[in-house]
């Protein structure tokens, strides 16, 4: 397929051009387009080539001599566009001279329902097209025959005036009585008949379509009627059918006959020439222009490569580019801002051309998308993921439908192609393509995943980076917005804002990260921490990292984190100064990050502005009100530097004789961590008290003196739950000691 197209519309739509139709058809119709059941109907909407055929076939119907009759097949598969070309042969009949004196006669037989009607509607619809150039002998003739051959005996009303013309139920039934009692046999009606039309020289064209929607007995009365007494001077039939169908049909009935049944009635056949595959291909991606929109250039690559491998293979006739088309009509609207157009489209096309490997991707998702972790051993790999995702495909289509997965899924690449590429997983995320985790489901249920947030909504914070209030309304309305799975869609916000950093302006980053600054404690959410190290805290370092330290120069970084820092929250503010001021003096312990994120003398800022607000706390007491103060006395501890710890103890040795101090430390030296054991299939939950955190704040034994004293007076019962929970994970001071570490923010 040629790049030409999606970059001439990525052209157009830059430049402000009008776009030229890509075909006739949309020039002189726009409305007749191919669709599900409606064939097209004139040459300026052929996509397919099949015009030339169509008009070499009706140049051989106009100018042919049929004397004695003659019968022509069209053979082509379901969708290949029969009707299409028998409509285009139709319409070039009109304009040939030779065509002039042609009458054309369309039977549709699976309009009736058992061979004796379709019998019947036969020779209605040849009377009906030949009643004014035969004599009334002839006329009679053919009713007779009509209504002897499809033993209408029984038969009265609507049937015996289709096939009759006489009018009225007891008019119909006096006739049929005539019919019990024939004069003539069948042979002789037949030549008058034939005598008839002979005498006449007005010639027909008796037009079957759709011979393929009959069942077997209706298929093979109909072909019994074109060879025995539909074989008829100046009648030419045009047969339209599917081959392969049509000779099955035959083998129910006649197992011995095979082919020779219809080469019996057909004296000569076409196939009818399949589309040009480029042709396909084209039309398909017009259609899908229309519908999903311009590409922009940069996207143009990608779409072309999954085009190329997981979607052209799987079309090989016009009806399957209406098929997709049509249902990407009722699809796309409801999702086309929530995913990648690619990757839609090849979902689509897999859907509904290879719906086995498309359900097994749905059911294997943390093997598609890698969070699956390795497939049992390297050998057995590619064996394991053929048994997962393609067990329903034929041995020879394996490799097509492997190539189309390897480009939607890289994460497979490991275990079917070591040397397969375009695995960047950054740009996947932002593209919210398919083999993402968050948004694969959106492929599915045509509806968002709530493991995502809209694209609409990404793109209202990055339009009002610099409305304070926007942002913030945006973010808190997240924070109260719980997922059906837990968590909130903060969370999820936050990282899809950190995979869009850079569609940020440039000087609108400042006045973002002000506006979360604000309100970044009311961010930091215990139930979006995760089991690992993943929490709201650390996703908004996530966010500096790529919207400072991987876009602005290192002059400038300082200037937009202090302003940022001014009116930032106390807890996310000392956070994030213990890491500035820490990359410029790393203990032995942590692990420095590669670049600083400031300047030395603005990290010192940094620290200054900190150690302000925590003076400022610790002055009026509310300290100790702030979400875990146990960390924030020892970050105090921390920015202070020399002689921080004995700050810290002093000032805290005052307040210990405050039974509500006592409580507040002691909630806040519990923690948790998780523990799985070998075979164990979920993580268990264990709680932990850092000793070394609480001798290096307090006197140690005066604190569980003071806890006890509270626990043996008479507290209120979530006191008293708090002080048991500090007492039972006191008590177990191995876990204690392996859990024994601090918070560090890490890249």
């Amino acid at each position: 397929m040629r790049l030409a197209f999606w970059r001439k519309k990525a052209r157009e739509r830059r430049d402000g051009c009008a776009q030229t139709p890509a075909s006739p058809a949309a020039a002189d119709s726009a409305d007749a387009q191919p669709s599900a059941d409606q064939p097209i109907t004139a040459p300026t909407q052929d996509f397919f080539g099949l015009d030339p055929f169509a008009r070499n076939l009706a140049t051989a119907i106009a100018s042919m001599g049929s004397q004695e009759g003659f019968v022509i097949g069209v053979h082509g598969r379901w969708g290949s566009g029969k009707s299409s070309a028998i409509n285009l042969v139709k319409h070039h009949l009109k304009s040939l001279p030779a065509g002039s004196d042609l009458t054309v006669v369309d039977f549709t037989p699976w309009w009736f329902t058992g061979p004796d009607a379709l019998a019947m509607a036969f020779f209605g619809e040849l009377g009906a097209a030949m009643e004014r150039s035969l004599t009334d002998e002839a006329r009679a003739a053919l009713r007779s025959l009509g209504a002897r051959l499809g033993s209408a005996a029984p038969v009265v009303g609507t049937a015996v005036e289709l096939a009759t013309g006489v009018k009225g139920t007891k008019d119909a039934a006096a006739y049929l009585g005539n019919l019990l009692s024939p004069a003539r046999s069948v042979v002789r009606e037949h030549e008058i008949l034939a005598a008839g039309l002979r005498r006449s020289r007005q010639r027909f064209l008796v037009v079957i379509d759709d011979l393929d929607r009959l069942d077997p007995d209706e298929a093979l009365m109909t072909f019994k009627l074109v060879k025995s007494v539909g074989r008829l001077p100046n009648v030419t039939y045009l047969l339209i059918f599917d081959r392969q169908l049509a000779e099955a049909a035959v083998a129910q009935r006649f197992p011995s006959e095979g082919p020779h049944f219809l080469e019996k009635i057909v004296q000569v056949a076409f196939d009818l020439p399949p589309p040009a595959s480029e042709d396909l291909r084209d039309f398909l991606l017009e259609k899908a222009q229309q519908i999903m929109g311009d590409l922009a250039e940069s996207q143009i690559a990608r779409f072309v490569n999954v085009f190329q491998d997981a979607v052209a293979p799987l079309i090989a006739r016009p009806r399957d580019v209406v098929r997709l088309t049509s249902g990407l009509k009722l699809t796309w609207p409801a999702v086309g801002q929530e995913v990648d157009r690619a990757d839609f489209l090849a979902m689509e096309a897999m859907r509904l051309f290879l719906p086995a490997v498309h359900g097994a991707v749905h059911d294997n998702k943390a093997m598609v998308c890698g969070t699956e972790g390795p497939l049992l051993d390297v050998a057995r790999s590619a064996e394991e993921c053929d048994r997962r995702l393609l067990a329903a495909v034929p041995p020879d289509e394996r490799p097509m439908a492997r190539r189309a997965l390897l480009r939607l899924f890289p994460q497979l690449a490991p275990y079917w192609d070591s040397h397969h590429h375009d695995a960047d997983e950054a740009r996947a995320r932002v593209e919210r393509r398919v083999c993402v985790a968050a948004h694969f489901d959106t492929y599915f249920r045509f509806a968002m995943s709530e493991a995502t947030v809209s694209a609409q909504e990404l793109r209202s914070v990055v339009a009002n980076a610099a409305e304070s209030q926007e942002i913030q309304a945006i973010f808190r309305t997240a924070s109260g917005t719980r997922l059906r799975r837990g968590g909130t869609k903060a969370a999820i916000l936050l990282d899809e804002l950190t995979e869009a950093a850079e569609t940020v302006a440039e000087e609108d980053i400042g006045p973002l990260l002000g506006a979360i600054f604000a309100i970044a404690d009311e961010l930091d959410l215990p139930e979006d921490k995760g089991r690992g190290f993943a929490d709201n805290m650390r996703r908004l370092h996530w966010l500096v990292n790529r919207l400072v330290r991987d876009r602005l120069p290192p002059p400038v970084r300082g200037v937009v984190l202090l302003e940022a820092c001014e009116r930032a929250s106390s807890g996310w503010l000392v956070e994030f100064a213990v890491r500035c001021i820490g990359q410029h003096r790393p203990s032995a312990d942590s692990k420095r990050e590669a670049e600083p994120l400031v300047t030395a003398a603005d990290a010192e800022g940094l620290r200054q502005l900190a150690l302000l607000r925590l003076e400022s706390a610790a002055d009026d007491g509310s300290l100790l009100t702030w979400r875990d103060p146990v960390e924030k006395l020892l970050r105090w501890r921390d920015l202070i530097g020399d002689g921080g710890e004995a700050r810290v103890r002093e000032w805290l040795a005052l307040r210990l004789a405050d039974d509500r101090a006592i409580i507040a430390l002691a909630s806040s030296f519990v923690t948790h961590g998780w523990m799985a054991s070998m075979g164990d299939r979920v993580s268990q939950r264990f709680d932990y008290v850092s000793r070394g955190a609480v001798r290096e704040l307090v006197d140690a034994g005066h604190f569980l003196q003071r806890v006890g004293e509270i626990q043996a007076s008479t507290v209120d019962e979530t006191t008293r739950t708090a002080l048991t929970r500090f007492e039972q994970a006191w008590a177990n001071p191995r876990r204690g000691e392996q859990e024994d570490q601090m918070f560090s923010p890490s890249n």
